[in-house]
């Protein structure tokens, strides 16, 4: 008897994992990670309206609400314009033979990312420009997720996303960015342009 409780537990597991991949956008192959940023096609992305706010990854990662994500150009007509909070789902999949170094972007003042493996653990970071400093995740000051996928892994992410005013620009797409890029340009370049900026400050006050 406890061996066929154990059956069908495990059928109804698998089964409900199954009908949870079906409305699942296509995936987006990571095949370099060293273009500053990736842009996902309307297909590789999808979004729920959370018009009141309150819905939890868990209720949005299950039937019934999973199966309401949809592609943006399928927005019922006016609701766009009167929500606040979002969530977005896309999925990544490193195709690449080395491990891929990419950083998750902020879209909104405050996003939630849920970054989901295959063996189902979620991990969970905040980012973004009305996030305080020191409840963020990440690289702070540009508002970056860094991940980094093994060779074959896959990842389903979520983004919880809010505004303090409602809707979303007409032009929007979800991206990826390159985190050796990124470092590069907006931590060691910057840091060497304030470098010789001072120095040229110096020369002047002493010449001066």
């Amino acid at each position: 008897m406890i061996k066929r409780l154990f059956l069908l537990s495990f059928i109804l597991i698998f089964a409900v994992k199954a009908i949870a991949q079906v409305n699942l956008p296509v995936v987006f192959e990571i095949k370099t990670d060293t273009t500053f940023f990736q842009y996902l096609n309307g297909s590789q992305w999808q979004m729920l309206e959370d018009k009141e706010g309150r819905w939890t990854i868990e209720q949005v990662s299950r039937s019934p609400l999973s199966d309401k994500f949809h592609k943006r150009d399928t927005v019922i007509q006016g609701i766009d314009t009167v929500v606040k909070t979002y969530w977005f789902r896309f999925r990544l999949k490193n195709v690449m033979n080395v491990p891929a170094k990419i950083l998750l972007d902020a879209y909104f003042e405050c996003d939630d990312y849920y970054v989901l493996d295959q063996k189902g653990s979620i991990n969970h970071f905040v980012t973004g420009s009305d996030v305080p400093c020191k409840n963020k995740d990440g690289l702070k000051p540009r508002n970056f997720i860094p991940l980094t996928l093994q060779p074959g892994e896959e990842l389903l992410v979520y983004d919880r996303a809010s505004n303090d005013k409602p809707g979303m620009p007409d032009v929007f797409n979800l991206d990826i960015a390159s985190t050796e890029k990124i470092i590069q340009r907006d931590f060691v370049d910057n840091q060497d342009d304030q470098v010789n900026k001072f120095y040229k400050l110096a020369y002047f006050a002493l010449g001066f």
